[in-house]
């Protein structure tokens, strides 16, 4: 994987961040680049790489009057573990600001046990906002106990919280497959569009949108089976993570991203790994809406070939 190169495609330049992420291998100046990219869904993945390496906390916060709802949600969620006075302050611009009802949902979600702190701070700067959440918040309910192919304790709870809504928005299919062919088409194929590397998602229809909303926010919680992963490192520095298609004596071919195969020989190879986890890196979500997510689950689950 050669990481300096600039792809084209945002949901490239995307998963090649989780990759890099899932080797140890994302520097913070690629990193801190990506903060600032031109796509939208880059910017939000980037922020909740920061989140999870709990780096850039003042480039994140930067980003609390991106021109997209997307990356302010991530910005959200990025200040769960924050200290309280850096939380508290990114929330309440957030909150301030935010028009769209889900993302005010994750914002309050985001505030967890600094609500009432975060609310009073809204006060001062706009009462009726603050008002207005309080009786929001009322009415939430839990969302990890929505899911219950979910576990509530699982690491990607934050994740869980934020997209519960999708189970019960309504889907439109046509932008649902304008998302599966920027997010998904580059590794998946379904109803003849896409390519490929990891398993098809035509069965999709049957499993229904709560498991496979599930599938989407923890891709290692079900590994399909005849889908192992290779990681390569070559004697240059080089490394090439893909679906181990074959194995010989003189060499070791991976598909990758975009469904080429790599063929590398063995006198290249320094190390071999075989990591037992999916080649979906976690995190690829961001960037989407709750909607955007209902619209995705709406065309893999009765999409296919009737939707224009």
């Amino acid at each position: 994987m050669h990481t300096r190169k600039h792809h084209r495609m945002p949901a490239t330049r995307l998963l090649a961040l989780h990759v890099l992420r899932g080797l140890n291998s994302l520097e913070a100046s690629t990193l801190a680049k990506a903060l600032q990219d031109r796509n939208a869904d880059v910017r939000a993945g980037a922020v909740r790489l920061c989140a999870i390496a709990e780096a850039n906390p003042g480039l994140v916060s930067a980003l609390v009057n991106d021109p997209s709802a997307r990356v302010r949600a991530e910005v959200a969620w990025a200040f769960v573990s924050r200290p309280a006075g850096e939380k508290q302050n990114a929330l309440v611009t957030l909150l301030d600001h935010a028009e769209e009802p889900w993302l005010r949902h994750a914002t309050l979600a985001a505030a967890g046990n600094d609500l009432e702190s975060v609310l009073g701070a809204l006060d001062k700067r706009n009462p009726q906002r603050a008002a207005e959440l309080r009786q929001l918040f009322g009415k939430k309910q839990t969302a990890a106990a929505a899911l219950p192919t979910l576990s509530p304790a699982s690491p990607r709870a934050e994740a869980i919280a934020m997209y519960q809504p999708a189970l019960t928005l309504t889907g439109n299919a046509t932008k649902g497959r304008a998302t599966f062919e920027t997010r998904c088409a580059v590794c998946h194929r379904f109803a003849g569009r896409g390519t490929g590397v990891g398993p098809d998602l035509d069965a999709s229809r049957l499993a229904g949108r709560e498991k496979l909303l599930g599938n989407i926010l923890e891709p290692s919680r079900e590994i399909t089976a005849g889908y192992p992963l290779g990681l390569l490192e070559t004697r240059s520095g080089e490394t090439v993570l893909g679906i181990l298609t074959n194995e010989t004596p003189a060499g070791i071919t991976l598909r990758i991203a975009g469904g080429v195969d790599r063929v590398v020989r063995r006198s290249e190879i320094a190390k071999v790994e075989r990591p037992a986890r999916s080649l979906m890196p976690e995190g690829l979500e961001a960037g989407l809406s709750p909607q955007e997510m209902a619209d995705l689950l709406e065309f893999l689950t009765s999409g296919g070939p009737s939707v224009p």
